[in-house]
């Protein structure tokens, strides 16, 4: 279908222009089958390897475009919650039997899905459909590319990713008021929709961290150590097209109350997040400082 054809052709993509990338496949079967932590062999005395024991830096694709309803097995939910502890906190737990040990992680993760992802993530990005053809054409155009522009793409990226990318004073400033300003609207939409009978999800520090982030990339696109306005700018107009998008997905499927008048649907925020905690200024201060310090 057009959700396993765009996944292929992505896939295919991103492995002809990163030095390592590992497709695991996401669904009832392969959960229960496969094994996703490292296990320690006590007999043979040696570490039984995994799915998810991978160097870092492996861009790490998980595909639930064939995902479909079934129970998940003692198994299955084990390597489900292996894979959420990648995706959510880039740790990777080694079973020994009697106890198990954290290993940090370095992947960049993408997963390909028809719906809400199961394994999580912190940025959801709705694709448009397209054709099966489209996919293939896709998939072909990536594999007929020129080696020496393949080259370049390669190297392009390899020096994005070691580029260390810091906030100026003045764009923090900047972000920190427009995180403020957000905040303060969406809780505004909250408490209207709440009154009405519905509901609408707040801005979040999580939100800002992903703020924060997708400016770093976008730095890092141009090869600039810092993010400046302009960089600022257009992450921000990214996040907004894509929390539009998905805003539009979502009352498009959502169901209509019953017995409710056809009223607009209330504005909804993309990301699903725990409500802020109080305190906001020292709050923004300690986010600020944490996400613009080295990682």
């Amino acid at each position: 279908d057009a959700a396993a054809a765009t996944a292929a052709a992505v896939t295919a993509v991103i492995e002809s222009l990163v030095p390592r990338a590992h497709t695991v496949q996401v669904n009832v079967a392969a959960l229960a089958a496969v094994n996703m932590r490292p296990k320690k062999d006590y007999e043979a005395n040696r570490l039984l390897p995994s799915q998810l024991q991978l160097p870092s830096g492996t861009v790490l694709l998980l595909d639930e475009s064939k995902l479909a309803e079934g129970a998940l097995d003692d198994a299955a939910c084990r390597s489900l919650q292996a894979l959420r502890s990648v995706v959510e906190k880039q740790s990777l737990g080694y079973d020994f039997t009697y106890y198990e040990m954290p290993f940090n992680t370095d992947h960049a993760v993408v997963v390909f899905s028809a719906g809400p992802s199961i394994v999580g993530g912190s940025c959801r990005v709705l694709v448009e459909s397209q054709e099966a053809a489209e996919g293939a054409d896709a998939m072909e155009l990536s594999q007929g590319l020129p080696e020496p522009l393949l080259c370049q793409c390669r190297a392009y990226l390899a020096s994005c990713r070691d580029l260390d990318v810091e906030f100026s004073e003045a764009v923090a400033q900047i972000a920190e008021t427009e995180f403020v300003t957000a905040r303060a609207e969406a809780a505004e939409r909250a408490k209207t929709a709440r009154a009405s009978g519905g509901s609408a999800e707040e801005v979040t520090t999580d939100d800002f961290h992903r703020w924060l982030d997708l400016a770093r990339l976008v730095a890092a696109s141009y090869g600039a150590p810092e993010v400046s306005s302009e960089h600022w700018a257009a992450a921000m107009a990214m996040e907004n097209a894509r929390a539009t998008r998905a805003k539009a997905a979502a009352e498009a499927n959502a169901p209509p109350s019953p017995g409710a008048m056809p009223l607009p649907k209330p504005v909804s925020p993309s990301t699903v997040s725990e409500p802020p905690a109080a305190g906001a200024p020292r709050e923004i201060a300690e986010v600020m400082e944490e996400g613009v310090g080295d990682e």
